[in-house]
């Protein structure tokens, strides 16, 4: 069977004669150029017609150029900060401008009518009236139904925001334009669209000198590229090559692969006969693919590929299409034997490599630097990491040449040289980049949201692989499979979220407006999928489609809706053999590992230091370690002693840790600016702080300050969510009668008793307290101390006795052990903390939970709220508490792995101690 491009190139041949110089291809892409040229030219020498992108022939008809992307960004946030005077920073603003590029860029390629679409919120209700408007009865009923639901819910803070936004959008793309527009600039929407309005007023002519455009294997178009189509095909100088199939696009008059072809048809007929366009019902074999985990499809792929390759002439008709493009690393490892030369299409990622393994240790340094003496500003910063992946680039050349990497012939280290060496190349030009947009002022920032725009970059770069894109077996992504025919093809993750792939509502313009104005929208970007996927389908001999059958978190375990409709299909369905790709478990007989104490264990856990004003002192055994050791000795042996470093958290994530931290240290700030000098607060102040919009904003302050201190990047998300847990706290204290503060993030601790191998020596066990105040208790009138530690989960944890406390189980209480092991601290000075206390109490304030207005944060013990510590439940913690520490250095025990299906699923450790080990195959 002909490839399609095979069949352009015989019309080509017969159309135009030999001589192409004067024609102009036009290809979705330019990657089916190159294997166009190969059906195209002969034994008979020919002059080559010019190929080029839609994006390159737009590009030919303006004077202007595309404008830097984060550029751009910079610019839209100079406009909004301008215009409103916001406090906002371009940090929190980023991810806003990067979403209304998009949109300006949907906006003008679609030729929409931008002043009408940004009005004023409340301008639409006149317009969906006004007799005569410029909307058609389409674009009323839309926007009747999306100010229905606007002003049902208009009360809202989030409403209300996004209106003022709204507001200022239609200044915002105004001025970005003319400010673009005067410096020779323009994103690409913008430049597609003065393209063709200059062609329709006459200020833009075709050029001289070309014969005709071919466009080949376009499927849905832009606003602007129908324009462009139209107006070519006036003047004569425009042929069409559509490629589809009569089963989705005239069997059935509402399949969504044919959605755009249909029309595109009548428009802009066809040069090639409609006969060429029967053979999706042709002789087939497809079979479906069940795996159990991402990775195993790829097993599926392997065997496959062999069979295929040994039996094809020409491996450049078989291809293996990922879905889920973060497959390609093990895909490259995974390929057989017979696949002598491939062709890959999608890069090796950028962030992968030794270049970003540079640039990551480059902004940690800077981090731990913060405000120090020793700190720099950006641009030195910037400058220094270009002069390191310059040096960096020059030694991985002599390194890989001399000496490789273990087990590597001269081949692979050729390879690596190359990709490493590309790899600086790109990561240094990004760099440079950078020091160009802060030379020109254009990146003010401060260096948190320079490093997330440097990992954002970089994570979206790759390292392409070079080669001949017309030789040999394809590696490919699902749009690179655009115009191009294969006789074998191979997908592996055809789930339901990768085919289509799912379309995040990245959008501010809402969805009814786009539906109004014709904008890209959800039922859009499947029919384009479900094109893609019936095309590169309709000419293969042999199909296997794998897919994932397992969830994991948001990812469904559903094939794709496509190969279901597959299955439905009277004529398709009997043909398809379904396989499940089965995992064999491996029985290992396992040991629990265990490791030695040693004798120097309690110098090791209660080391001598000297703190910051220069005095030796004991560094404290934390609770926390104690409960990782209840939990299990090995991992605490692990942490504790061996220490070995668990790899940190990705850069940009808000873990749960570090989201702890941040709420911790926000309070930390509130409280210390709401008490007065006797550290009283009042309630009265506190509601004042959640009723004044003003006082409000400050709270926001101090959570972007409390990021910074933290040294994290801020989430938008998590910023909102630390919000909701201040707004908690603050209205559960202002309920309190008489709170009085008396330490916050406060270190205590305790000494006791304890055998060692050298005798009874004191161990010294403590940490910090979040909060220690004191409040007037409503049913007594007595002042009571409270322990208070802040828990930012959502597990509530309850304590039914002290045994609970040490006994280790799945659902033993940890919290309980340090907030009653400071209790007991603060205890033994009650009267000097505060003289007028009758008494301790201790409390976990969970401020994800504490929406509620009777939300009671003292800790539940032995079934009921704690009033008051006893000193009989202090004795019965301190036993506890010693029997626990004496084990620990009971030097006859050693350290040995205690496993829990729970604990062990998720500790870092797993890998070491090698309980429940599996094996797939």
């Amino acid at each position: 069977m002909k490839a399609f491009l095979q069949l352009v190139a015989e019309d080509f041949r017969e159309r135009f004669g030999d001589d192409f110089s004067d024609i102009v291809v036009v290809f979705p892409n330019r990657r089916a150029a190159l294997f166009f040229n190969d059906f195209l030219v002969g034994e008979k020498p020919i002059w080559a017609p010019r190929y080029q992108t839609i994006s390159e022939l737009f590009s030919e008809y303006s004077q202007l150029s595309i404008a830097d992307p984060i550029e751009t960004v910079c610019r839209i946030y100079r406009i909004y900060h301008d215009a409103t005077q916001t406090a906002e920073t371009l940090d929190h603003f980023y991810g806003w401008g990067e979403r209304l590029l998009a949109d300006f860029d949907d906006v003008d390629k679609n030729m929409a009518d931008a002043k009408s679409l940004f009005a004023n919120i409340e301008d639409y209700h006149r317009l969906t009236n006004v007799l005569g408007s410029p909307l058609t009865d389409e674009q009323r009923e839309a926007l009747k139904r999306f100010l229905v639901d606007f002003r049902a819910d208009a009360a809202t803070g989030i409403r209300e925001r996004f209106s003022t936004f709204w507001d200022q959008i239609g200044h915002i793309y105004e001025t970005l334009n003319n400010e673009l527009l005067t410096e020779g600039l323009a994103y690409e929407g913008a430049l597609y669209r003065r393209v063709v309005e200059g062609l329709k007023n006459g200020e833009l002519q075709v050029p001289a000198g070309i014969r005709q455009y071919a466009f080949v294997g376009f499927n849905v178009l832009d606003h602007v590229e129908h324009e462009l189509f139209a107006h070519l095909q006036r003047e004569g100088k425009a042929t069409f090559y559509w490629d589809y199939d009569v089963y989705y696009v005239n069997e059935s008059p509402q399949h969504e692969a044919g959605r755009f072809l249909r029309q595109n048809l009548v428009d802009f007929p066809n040069a090639l006969p409609a006969s060429f366009f029967n053979n999706f019902r042709g002789e087939k074999q497809i079979e479906f693919v069940s795996a159990p985990t991402e990775n195993a499809q790829v097993f599926a792929a392997t065997e496959w590929l062999a069979a295929c390759l040994r039996d094809t002439k020409d491996a450049r008709r078989t291809a293996l299409v990922l879905c889920n493009e973060n497959l390609i690393e093990p895909v490259l490892h995974a390929l057989p034997e017979e696949a002598s030369h491939i062709n890959v299409t999608k890069g090796f990622p950028l962030s992968h490599t030794p270049a970003a393994a540079l640039l990551e240790k480059s902004l940690k340094e800077q981090s731990r630097r913060g405000d120090s003496a020793g700190s720099m500003s950006n641009l030195q910063f910037l400058g220094k990491l270009a002069e390191s992946l310059h040096a960096a680039a020059l030694e991985v050349q002599e390194h890989v040449r001399t000496e490789g990497e273990e087990g590597t012939h001269e081949g692979e280290k050729e390879l690596l040289r190359l990709l490493y060496t590309e790899a600086y190349y790109q990561t240094s030009t990004i760099v440079e980049r950078f020091i160009g947009l802060t030379e020109r002022g254009l990146l003010v920032v401060d260096w948190v949201t320079l490093g997330r725009l440097l990992r954002q970059v970089v994570r979206s770069g790759s390292v392409p692989f070079h080669g001949d894109p017309a030789q040999g077996m394809q590696v490919l992504g699902v749009l690179e499979t655009r115009n191009l025919d294969f006789d074998n093809v191979i997908m592996l993750s055809t789930n339901e979220d990768m085919l289509p792939r799912r379309m995040g509502d990245n959008s501010f313009i809402p969805y009814p407006l786009r539906m109004a104005y014709g904008l890209t929208d959800a039922e859009k970007h499947t029919a384009v999928f479900a094109y893609y996927f019936y095309r590169l389908l309709q000419r293969a001999h042999h199909v296997r489609l794998c897919y994932n059958e397992t969830s994991t978190g948001a990812r469904t375990a559903e094939m794709s809706r496509f190969m279901r409709q597959l299955l439905m299909d009277e004529s398709m369905g009997p043909r398809i053999k379904q396989l499940s790709l089965s995992v064999r478990q491996i029985r290992q007989e396992t040991h629990p590992l265990t490791a030695t104490k040693p004798a120097n264990l309690f110098d090791i856990l209660n080391p001598e230091i000297t703190d910051e004003s220069g005095q030796k002192c004991i560094r404290p055994l934390s609770p926390t370690s104690l409960n990782n050791y209840l939990d299990c000795p090995l991992r605490f042996f692990y942490q504790r002693i061996a220490r070995l470093h668990v790899p940190d958290p990705d850069a940009e994530e808000i873990e749960n840790t570090s989201f702890g931290e941040i709420f911790h240290r926000t309070a930390e700030l509130f409280y210390t600016e709401m008490q007065d000098d006797g550290g009283n607060v009042r309630a009265e102040d506190l509601r004042e702080v959640l009723t004044n919009p003003r006082r409000w904003e400050h709270v926001r302050e101090l959570i972007a300050q409390a990021f910074q201190d933290v040294r994290k990047e801020r989430s938008e998300v998590a910023a909102v969510t630390l919000e909701e847990c201040m707004r908690n706290l603050i209205r559960h204290d202002a309920k309190l009668q008489s709170l009085r503060i008396h330490g916050l993030e406060k270190t205590f601790w305790l000494d006791i008793p304890v055998k060692t191998g050298g005798g009874t020596r004191p161990l010294r066990v403590g940490g910090i307290i979040d909060r220690l105040d004191s409040v007037i208790d409503p049913q007594t009138g007595r002042r009571i101390l409270r322990v208070v530690d802040y828990k930012t989960g959502t597990h509530i944890e309850k304590c039914l006795s002290m045994d609970h406390i040490f006994t280790p189980s799945d659902n033993r209480p940890h919290y309980f052990l340090q907030t009653f092991l400071y209790t007991m601290a603060v205890k033994r000075e009650l009267r000097k903390v505060e003289p007028e206390a009758e008494g301790i109490t201790a409390a976990l304030f969970y401020p994800l939970c504490a929406s509620s207005d009777d939300y009671d944060c003292r800790v539940s013990f032995g079934g009921s709220p704690l009033k008051t510590f006893t000193d009989e439940m202090g004795r019965e913690f301190l036993e506890g508490l010693k029997l626990t520490a004496e084990n620990l250095f009971y030097t006859g025990m050693d350290f040995t792995a205690q496993p829990s299906k729970k604990r062990c699923l998720w500790c870092d450790f797993r890998p070491l101690c090698g309980w429940r080990e599996q094996k797939a195959t």
